[in-house]
């Protein structure tokens, strides 16, 4: 069995519940991130999505939430490491999650260790006014210093950069 994603008329129906969160430009970068797991050409048979609210972008996939609103496969606080998830996942999917959390190189080591694949989208390069935001300035830098290693591939769309990671390897 390999992954199905959501399409743009899945996305569109979403806009009934939200549109203030559902606006095309969140789509753009979603549909980025399922033509990049495509291209890989790897056979991902499950996955796993930090963060997915409402929806996620891979149908049938577990998902781990603190909100409950998308009936999430683990309900926990992703910043209290280590994870109780004792599953290995073919694929992580990430996406503009991973700057809102706190302790980003131990979260950055969670996913290493329960997955063999990662897709990560961020804001990038952000100049917030108060530098403490947590999408303030972040770029290739500051990403590698949070997973130790390189991406496989990196994409920059406008103001988000997305990172596939293989860690099979690592």
């Amino acid at each position: 069995m390999s992954l199905n994603f959501i399409t743009k008329e899945d996305y569109d129906k979403l806009k009934l519940l939200d549109r203030e969160y559902y606006f095309d430009a969140r789509w753009k970068y979603i549909e980025e991130v399922i033509n990049i797991i495509k291209d890989t050409n790897i056979q991902f048979n499950n996955c796993i999505e930090l963060g997915a609210y409402l929806f996620s972008i891979a149908k049938e996939q577990d998902t781990i939430d603190i909100l409950s609103k998308s009936n999430p496969t683990y309900l926990m606080d992703a910043n209290i490491t280590p994870w109780s998830i004792k599953k290995k996942y073919d694929l992580f999917i990430g996406l503009q999650v991973l700057e809102h959390l706190k302790n980003k190189t131990e979260i950055c080591n969670e996913i290493k260790k329960i997955s063999n694949y990662a897709v990560i989208s961020l804001p990038y390069k952000w100049n917030c006014k108060d530098i403490n935001n947590c999408h303030h300035m972040i770029d290739e830098e500051v990403i590698y210093s949070w997973f130790k290693i390189e991406p496989k591939y990196t994409k920059i769309q406008e103001y988000r950069i997305i990172n596939f990671y293989e860690f099979k390897s690592s």
